[in-house]
């Protein structure tokens, strides 16, 4: 979404989203269950694509709510429609705390990395549970 329309598209958008849809249940049920599409179409006709990004909205949703107990992010077996290597890599650093590990692509996302890199490493980030994600060799 940050390579379309201006600022002003984008934040109308997602907010009206998000009063159509605040939690994925809400989307889920809705749009994927109840079939209304025409009405999603209408909160995000302004971006463009909708056919794609209701593609990636369904298959994160999905994802996310009927995914068993764990749900991952990565470009090979837990691959999500319309979640490429910038979405792979935010969700590394934000979800997974392995901002002081990777090296992303991107350079905002570069640039919180190093900031993570040295940060305290007793600090309460360094003590989330990474069991369910990559390690760092699965990054690079």
């Amino acid at each position: 979404m940050s390579r379309c329309s201006s600022w002003h598209t984008k934040h109308t958008c997602i907010s009206n989203f998000f009063s159509a849809y605040p939690t994925p249940s809400a989307f889920l049920q809705r749009v994927v269950k109840d079939g209304e599409v025409s009405a999603c179409r209408e909160v995000v006709y302004s971006l463009g694509l909708f056919d794609d990004r209701l593609k990636s909205l369904t298959s994160i949703t999905q994802a996310f709510l009927l995914g068993g107990d764990g749900f991952s992010v990565d470009l090979k077996e837990h691959k999500i429609h319309g979640v490429g290597k910038f979405g792979w890599q935010s969700w590394l650093l934000f979800c997974r705390d392995m901002g002081a590990t990777i090296k992303p692509d991107d350079a905002a996302l570069a640039s919180f990395a190093s900031w993570r890199k040295k940060q305290d490493p007793n600090s309460k980030m360094d003590k989330i549970d990474r069991s369910a994600g990559p390690s760092a060799a699965d990054v690079d």
